[in-house]
């Protein structure tokens, strides 16, 4: 594969995500993949703004699902991370209360 740089203005804010620019996203990512194949076919490598409501609406539906896995994706990684920091909390409030009780005990010892 031929490696050159990005042709296409890639959307690069990721503010907002919407059903619009996912679908642009989505749009950028196919023409510069066509340009870097030698895939000069106008039907291919047609701009978003010239592109069929048809052809934008499938877009915005691979944009919308690509952005559904990921959030997925990031939502699963970081509640096990959640999960094994609660659980470490739990651990050290144990600590803690037995460490009090500890604490009263000694006092109770000293009078």
């Amino acid at each position: 594969m031929n490696k050159r740089k990005t042709k296409t203005k890639m959307n690069t804010s990721l503010s907002p995500l919407d059903r619009e620019n996912l679908g642009r996203i989505v749009r950028e990512v196919w023409v510069d993949y066509c340009l870097d194949h030698n895939d000069h076919n106008a039907n291919n490598v047609r701009s978003w703004e010239h592109l069929s409501e048809y052809d934008r609406e499938v877009d915005r539906l691979i944009g919308e699902k690509i952005k559904r896995v990921v959030i997925k994706e990031i939502e699963t990684k970081y509640r096990s991370k959640c999960q094994d920091v609660i659980k470490q909390i739990e651990i050290l409030n144990m600590q803690i209360k037995k460490l009090e009780l500890d604490v009263l005990e000694i006092k109770a010892k000293e009078k």
